[in-house]
């Protein structure tokens, strides 16, 4: 992009400059022709940025707080590698100062299995973002994942993958 950016701006130049080439003072018409150019791309840059905002990359925010209006005081959470450092962060921010972090992070699948002897599999709800990468370097964790959960509600981002899944447990009931 930047270099299509830088591209288009030599064009502009080029072109104000071949127009401007009768002119008295040339070079002060196509620098001023230059700079509207730019402003104008500007603005049109500025205008777009408010639809890009209006989602976050990530939201873990509204992610945390679904889990945290949905969930029986049994669940446990499990944030799923690629998920932990945003959810561990936006956790901290969100709860009470009072309140202990009982959510786990789990990287990978030794741990993860070790998570589902030691919880009850039916009080397990699980926090998954960046999919693709995820599925990539942990699919045995990605297949019991589909096996035994559902997916109860997608956050949408606008970083490409970046949407949060919270996976439920296929037989749980959820408190609303």
């Amino acid at each position: 992009m930047a270099i299509a950016f830088a591209s288009l701006i030599e064009g502009v130049e080029i072109a104000s400059n071949y127009i401007t080439r009768n002119f008295s003072n040339p070079h002060k018409v196509a620098n001023v022709i230059l700079i509207n150019f730019v402003g104008l791309v500007i603005i049109l840059s500025l205008y777009t940025l408010n639809r890009y905002y209006a989602h976050p990359k990530q939201n873990y925010t509204n992610t945390i707080n679904f889990i945290e209006k949905t969930r029986k005081p049994t669940d446990k959470v499990i944030a799923i590698h690629l998920a932990e450092k945003g959810i561990k962060y936006y956790r901290n921010k969100l709860k009470p100062p009072t309140v202990v972090d009982d959510y786990l992070y789990i990287r990978d699948f030794d741990t993860f299995s070790k998570a589902l002897e030691k919880y009850n599999r039916r009080n397990i709800i699980i926090i998954t973002t960046l999919h693709r990468a995820g599925e990539i370097e942990n699919p045995k964790i990605f297949e019991i994942i589909r096996s035994h959960w559902s997916l109860r509600k997608k956050f949408k981002g606008t970083l490409g993958d970046g949407d949060m899944h919270v996976w439920y447990p296929i037989s749980h009931n959820v408190v609303n």
